[in-house]
């Protein structure tokens, strides 16, 4: 069956919802995106009667997670990808050009993204461009460390693009740096910040004061940039 728009009534509030019913499903579940807003999946032969009641039930962690959405709605930009909008690009702004065409792929023009894709949905675009930005930040924060390492003698082992949820870089114990590749969605200071933050970590795998005054020798001024990525780090998506 195709989802189906639905709406319930809550404390005073009409909530709507996407109502998902799936042959996999073994429970009945609901979840909440920025993009997605609240969805409900239905497992096949459950009564659809059991959603108002399910959701009720849960209504607390509902009304939280809507209120939390709603102050992020605030932040995050609203990007729909579609041809003649723009992404940021270290401090810089893009613009979208699309077309249509196999295989997908991604190339700078000035100051244009040309996009190529299959079909021209939000979710080829994304991801075509996701694709550009994991290479783009394995380059550039690849060039920083290595000037960095190269200044200041501190070896690191490779270099990792990540799609972290909750963290912008890591060092491991091996000397392997993991980087987050929506720091290019950042102005550029940012990204060269948490290259001197995860370099750091080689000398001092903690957050103690000798630490900090390593960040300090290998990025003068870093707290402006630990302010703006507290601030403005919830932003930085696509």
């Amino acid at each position: 069956m195709e989802d189906t728009r639905r709406e319930i009534e809550i404390e005073g509030r009409r909530i709507p919802y996407v109502l998902r019913w799936s042959v996999r499903a073994r429970y009945l579940r609901a979840d909440i995106g920025l993009r997605t807003g609240l969805r409900v999946t239905l497992p096949e032969g459950l009564s659809e009667s059991k959603v108002d009641s399910f959701l009720r039930s849960r209504r607390r962690w509902l009304l939280r997670a809507l209120s939390r959405l709603e102050r992020l709605a605030s932040i995050i930009p609203d990007r729909s990808l579609e041809h003649g909008t723009s992404v940021p690009y270290l401090g810089e702004t893009l613009t979208l050009n699309l077309s249509i065409g196999k295989p997908a792929r991604v190339g700078r023009l000035g100051d244009s993204l040309i996009v190529h894709i299959p079909r021209r949905t939000r979710a080829a675009v994304r991801s075509a461009l996701e694709g550009w930005y994991r290479a783009q930040a394995a380059r550039v924060l690849g060039d920083h460390a290595r000037e960095l390492g190269e200044r200041y003698s501190l070896s690191y082992r490779k270099i990792v693009i990540r799609d972290q949820k909750r963290r912008w870089g890591s060092c491991s114990s091996t000397g392997t740096l993991s980087f987050n590749w929506r720091l290019l969605l950042a102005p550029a200071e940012i990204a060269r910040y948490l290259v001197a933050h995860e370099l750091a970590h080689r000398v001092h795998p903690d957050h103690s004061r000798r630490f900090w005054d390593k960040v300090a020798e290998l990025c003068p001024g870093f707290r402006e940039q630990e302010r703006w990525l507290k601030k403005n780090g919830v932003s930085l998506v696509l």
